[in-house]
């Protein structure tokens, strides 16, 4: 059986599918350059303002999310390879136009703009990397755990480049950031598949009618995860980064978001291969925001047991990232149809959208309500009366 991408599923990991692996590094690469920071220039450099600034990873979040089905079901009518490639041109002149004149309306526009390039990027290359592979256990993990390295290793790289260019010369990284993803478009065109138009699976056209059928109760079943996952992963991009820059500097942003890559990319695949089940994932978010609370609380009296605190918190949010995230992609990937695949992959990104936008929206107001500590405290509660709610119900193994 030959799918698009161009290998056989009994086959190694082909050199094509390295090279998507690259593009991903880069994509990343250039997306982490200034997130990290966005949120602090935005607010304090430029004097928009926090909730502006909230707004505007909001319209990221939910434009690159809800246009994702767009997206995955364009991967389904058109090679894939074509549509990310598009995707990436989005994100390239989405960050020129931050480089010629950041007001209101082009931070407004190369939000959308950015959200664009990735809902057409990332579910095309999901599909690309993992559906060649959905016969072969083996090396479906092994392109999940690739993916998840190039992703996090570009998020460790990334804002090293921002912390040194971001408050100073702003253009310059912007328009540094526009180099990288044509350095992209470069490689893509060297992957070119051969295949795509000869291989892909009979498409179906986009219509509601299409993403129900997309969505069978297995599918639904690992939505729900995402949606969960999501939701509680917002912090490490929207009022961590905040709580951090205010708790302790601008540099201690930069090692939390390079703790949190470096223990994904070396613990991705033993985290992976443990499986952890329900009970292990929640007992993970208690200790996180137990921890976080902690730093918050001793943050003026013991300056060094409270970065301890913050990144022993961020080492064990890794670990819960990595489990969640490897789930989906592994599940989605095996109960989808493959016709449907990049469908199934841009329904997983709009669910993501939903959670980041009320996610968002929710820790705002309880930030500006209860503040840091006693927002770190709520979730503890939260996710703690969660974790005994699910051992005592379900006595799952951890």
């Amino acid at each position: 059986m030959l799918v698009e991408g161009g290998v056989s599923p009994s086959s190694r990991v082909s050199t094509r599918s390295l090279m998507y692996v690259l593009c991903t590094f880069l994509f990343a690469v250039g997306s982490y350059i200034l997130t990290p920071f966005f949120a602090i220039y935005v607010s304090d450099s430029l004097g928009f303002g926090l909730a502006f600034a909230g707004s505007l990873i909001t319209i990221k979040i939910v434009v690159q999310r809800g246009l994702s089905i767009v997206g995955g079901a364009l991967s389904d009518q058109y090679p894939s390879h074509q549509v990310a490639m598009l995707g990436v041109a989005a994100r390239c002149f989405s960050y020129l136009l931050l480089a010629i004149n950041p007001t209101e309306v082009t931070l407004v526009l190369s939000a959308v703009l950015n959200g664009v390039g990735s809902a057409l990027f990332h579910p095309s290359v999901r599909k690309l990397l993992f559906l060649p592979y959905k016969d072969n256990d083996a090396l479906l993990q092994k392109v999940i755990v690739w993916r998840s390295m190039s992703l996090n290793t570009g998020t460790a790289i990334g804002p090293v480049i921002g912390s040194l260019l971001i408050s100073e010369h702003f253009s310059a990284a912007c328009i540094a950031i526009a180099a990288i993803y044509a350095c992209s478009v470069v490689v893509f065109i060297g992957a070119r598949a051969e295949t795509d138009d000869q291989a892909r699976p009979t498409p179906m056209p986009l219509s509601v009618n299409t993403v129900r059928q997309a969505i069978s109760l297995q599918v639904l079943s690992v939505l729900k995860l995402q949606f969960a996952f999501i939701f509680l992963y917002s912090h490490l991009e929207y009022l961590l980064p905040v709580f951090v820059e205010q708790t302790f500097s601008t540099k201690m942003v930069a090692a939390m978001f390079m703790v949190n890559s470096f223990v994904v990319i070396l613990l991705q695949s033993k985290i992976a291969k443990l499986a952890l089940g329900a009970n292990a994932i929640q007992l993970s978010l208690v200790v996180v925001f137990g921890l976080l609370y902690l730093a918050s609380e001793i943050s003026d009296d013991r300056f060094y047991w409270a970065p301890a605190a913050l990144l022993l918190g961020v080492v064990v949010f890794s670990v819960f990232e990595i489990a969640c995230s490897f789930r989906v992609d592994y599940q989605l990937t095996k109960v989808s149809d493959d016709s449907l695949s990049g469908t199934v992959f841009g329904c997983a990104s709009a669910i993501a959208a939903l959670a980041f936008l009320l996610a968002n929206a929710v820790n705002y107001w309880l930030y500006e309500w209860l503040g840091f500590a006693n927002l770190w405290a709520s979730y503890l509660g939260l996710c703690s009366l969660a974790f005994l709610f699910s051992y005592i119900s379900n006595k799952e193994k951890f």
